[in-house]
């Protein structure tokens, strides 16, 4: 996933469980150079034959904070940086952190299913990362990033393209090193986790659902009042902002949706470019 560059208007200020993340996984990279990373990779790196066969069930947990040299650590504490804050925000600090462990706990696990029998280590916190993308890409999937710097491309289109690579890649058992399988895994328990227990992501809002039921019978001032109170319980929902904008519009309150599309800018670009084409309509 080398070579990627987030592009937003929004500050990337750590927040709490993100911060706890990246210094775990830094004190542990160091801890483990100065144990010496061949004692430090096969006591707490993850080999299914140990981690299963032999009861040290603690590796699914530990090869996460593990890595393979700077260059690893520090791609994929930049990843969690730029991906995590926002997913913080919206999921609240407890369920982010349950759900970066669950995908990365998740992609060990397919790491022993499908890798059994190999004595080769796996560490990292790419499976979670995974999550991570798959998390984002769900909640803002047409956020932009730009390819090693150059090539802009929507956050959903990069990862169907990394999901591809990495298939392809596990299914040529490319012996590249790279622990594709976990990161499948960590994509795969990602998804599920967030499809079936309907998760923060895309998630049915009451308050957007009687926000449109009230806009559709023209009960505009009601339906302002639901989409504010979704924007409220989740302040990074961009149908929530884009709605109560429109809302605004159907009110006479040109100002008041001129706010809310300053605050989409950050949160979802596209939807704000389509808003502000309403915006325009209004001027001429």
């Amino acid at each position: 996933m080398n070579g990627f560059r987030y592009r937003s208007t929004l500050s990337l200020r750590m927040t709490t469980m993100v911060k706890y993340l990246i210094g775990a996984n830094i004190f542990f990279f160091f801890l483990s150079s100065l144990l010496g990373y061949r004692a430090s990779f096969m006591t707490f790196g993850l080999i299914p034959s140990l981690a299963l066969g032999k009861g040290m069930i603690y590796q699914l947990v530990t090869y996460m904070f593990l890595h393979g040299g700077l260059w690893h650590l520090l791609f994929n504490m930049w990843a969690l940086w730029v991906l995590g804050p926002d997913l913080e925000r919206g999921m609240g600090e407890k369920e982010f952190l349950r759900y970066y462990f669950l995908t990365g706990v998740g992609a060990g696990l397919i790491t022993c299913l499908f890798s059994y029998r190999t004595p080769i280590p796996t560490v990292g916190a790419s499976g979670a990362i995974f999550g991570l993308l798959v998390a984002y890409a769900l909640r803002f999937p047409d956020r932009v990033f730009l390819v090693y710097f150059l090539f802009p491309i929507k956050v959903k289109y990069l990862l169907a393209i990394l999901l591809g690579l990495e298939i392809m890649a596990s299914w040529a058992h490319t012996p590249d090193g790279i622990g594709h399988f976990a990161h499948l895994g960590g994509a795969a328990v990602g998804y599920l986790y967030l499809r079936f227990k309907g998760g923060m992501v895309r998630a049915k809002n009451p308050h957007l659902r009687r926000g449109f039921s009230l806009f559709n019978r023209k009960l505009y001032w009601e339906a302002s009042q639901e989409f504010a109170e979704a924007i409220r319980v989740d302040p990074l929902n961009g149908d929530a902002h884009y709605s109560l904008a429109l809302t605004f519009l159907m009110l006479g309150l040109r100002e008041r949706a001129m706010q809310e599309y300053f605050s989409l800018q950050a949160i979802d670009p596209h939807l704000a470019e389509k808003l502000f084409r309403f915006l325009s309509r209004g001027e001429e």
